[in-house]
């Protein structure tokens, strides 16, 4: 979960989905930078070392494809392929193109957001409720749940207002777990209950 210091009484680890979309897309930025980058100074029918400007956006290029190659290295062997640093390196480079430096910003964000989407999902349940460790964090009190069951790999939880999430689940959990899990969940509602 995402804050540090808080121990859930139990932790539910979704079945990851897959991240490929994402990760195609911070490639396709990468790829576009880094052509935009390089028309633009053969456009200018300029050396690349002829401005002071291009040291700096050359070197943030090379640390890009450093970084990008680093990542690359790292998902080999932890199966995670993070763009953070390769996107944030690369937004540099639209400082030298003329009139489209705003698209800087759009890169820091994108470089942001990168992490956040790609986590595992996870429901934290405890006595203040339930937490989902997406982005944006989503926490569910109680007193809004009228059902929380897991069984046969699949957790689902009702509301109130008829919402229903169902989601499957990353491990096989023993009987025992899955009937000590929806106990516990039974007592917190029943506790929470406002009617």
């Amino acid at each position: 979960m995402n804050k540090k210091n808080k121990t859930y009484d139990y932790i539910v680890e979704l079945k990851q989905k897959s991240t490929k979309h994402i990760t195609l897309i911070g490639l396709l930025l990468l790829a576009f930078v880094y052509l935009m980058y390089f028309y633009n100074v053969l456009q200018k029918q300029k050396n690349f070392f002829e401005r002071v400007n291009d040291y700096l956006t050359i070197a943030m290029g090379i640390c890009s494809l450093i970084a990008l190659a680093i990542s690359y290295l790292k998902f080999k062997s932890e199966g995670k392929f993070y763009l953070f640093w390769p996107l944030a390196l690369s937004a540099m480079l639209w400082f030298s193109i003329d009139k489209l430096q705003w698209i800087f910003l759009l890169y820091i964000i994108v470089a942001y957001l990168d992490k956040p989407l790609k986590i595992t999902a996870e429901y934290g349940f405890d006595d203040e409720g339930i937490i989902l460790n997406s982005f944006p964090e989503k926490k569910y009190n109680w007193s809004e749940v009228s059902n929380v069951v897991l069984r046969f790999g699949m957790l689902s939880i009702d509301f109130y207002n008829n919402r229903i999430i169902q989601s499957e689940i990353n491990d096989d959990i023993s009987i025992e777990i899955e009937k000590e899990f929806n106990v516990f969940c039974k007592q917190q509602i029943k506790l929470n209950k406002t009617v």
